[in-house]
């Protein structure tokens, strides 16, 4: 997602006054893969989001999230990174998670794919949808080694690669919605050989305004069992203008993409989890409905605890982000599915 950011608790007392420098943030007529993959040098904020579920040789599954975010902010004069890493095991209910950050003086070389922060043992590298994740927790006996490939074509978001978030900000946005993964899990000392699909995120310019301050974010992304139809919706809040905006794609079992907008998206919340940590109340079940595509199906997380919370500098930035199961229909037909569900921002129960 995403879709989704968790930097702001570099500076959080900052979020007001916008800490992100977005002066050098450039969009172009069409994204592309070539030019766009890479790191954008003094991007505002940006960042390349993996997200999806595994079943090892032995049948059990997993979850996992790995994202790097790359990003600009007025009190730092270099380049600045976050990467986070999280495994849901629903087989014993757990969730784990760690972050890293790092602020490079070194600036990043124009055009350049990997990403390596060695410090925190994690590296993403690749091209077109042909990635190599690997992660290392500290805080948990966890790793993770994947290669991937693309299992369809990129969906380039609003069909030019840039998304249109109201008054907020133009993002440039592509996913691939189906990549094949495979390799190893090394958890809680036993290595597992997975497989499975992860939906994968490509975002710039983003800055506070998508995500931050008065503004929350809710994405959700999935990958419909047994058909060639996948989904991506998200709903983004303005507190402040007292506005919510709706959008998204939508990939039919032909190949067609059709790109939803703000109306063509319903997002109801059903069932609420309140973290006993930090008081936030996360919508954990969610009624999707898009008429003008049939869809009307329920995204409910495999168990509701998979709150993120990072901290720096004494401040927290708790989100949510989990492995989520899809039951429901499309034009009257059946579906089940695997989803991933991400809620940022949210306020705390008083």
């Amino acid at each position: 997602m995403s879709r989704a950011i968790y930097v702001f608790l570099i500076l959080p007392c900052l979020m007001a006054c916008n800490p992100f420098v977005s002066k050098f943030d450039r969009t172009e007529p069409q994204a592309s893969l070539e030019r766009d993959e890479p790191v954008h040098l003094n991007n505002s904020l940006e960042w390349w989001y993996t997200t999806g579920h595994l079943t090892a040789e032995d049948g059990r599954v997993f979850g996992i999230e790995y994202v790097f975010f790359h990003f600009t902010t007025r009190s730092f004069k270099s380049s600045n990174y976050m990467v986070n890493f999280a495994v849901t095991d629903p087989q014993d209910t757990a969730f784990y998670y760690d972050y890293a950050y790092f602020n490079s003086k070194e600036t990043p070389e124009a055009g350049v794919l990997p990403l390596d922060l060695k410090k925190g043992n994690y590296s993403f590298s690749g091209q077109d949808g042909n990635y190599a994740l690997k992660g290392k927790m500290e805080r948990e006996p966890i790793e993770l080694a994947l290669t991937t490939t693309p299992a369809r074509e990129p969906v380039f978001q609003n069909g030019t690669g840039y998304e249109q978030y109201g008054e907020l900000t133009t993002a440039g946005y592509y996913s691939f919605p189906r990549l094949d993964a495979k390799g190893y899990l090394v958890f809680n000392a036993d290595t597992v050989r997975v497989s499975g699909q992860l939906w994968y995120d490509r975002q710039w310019n983003c800055g506070t305004n998508l995500i931050g301050g008065n503004t929350s974010w809710d994405w959700i992304s999935v990958q419909f069992a047994n058909t060639n139809e996948d989904l991506m919706v998200y709903r983004v809040e303005d507190r402040k203008a007292e506005r919510v905006l709706y959008g998204g794609s939508f990939h039919k079992a032909d190949g067609t993409e059709v790109f939803l907008q703000d109306g063509d998206v319903m997002m109801k919340p059903i069932a609420y989890w309140t973290s006993p940590e930090t008081r936030r109340k996360y919508p954990v079940s969610w009624q999707v409905v898009v008429p003008m595509m049939g869809v009307d199906i329920t995204v409910e997380a495999v168990f509701p605890n998979q709150e993120l919370i990072l901290t720096r500098m004494g401040f927290r930035f708790p989100y949510w982000e989990g492995m989520c199961t899809v039951s429901g229909s499309i034009s009257g037909e059946s579906r089940t599915g695997n989803a991933y569900l991400e809620m940022t921002n949210r306020e705390k129960v008083r």
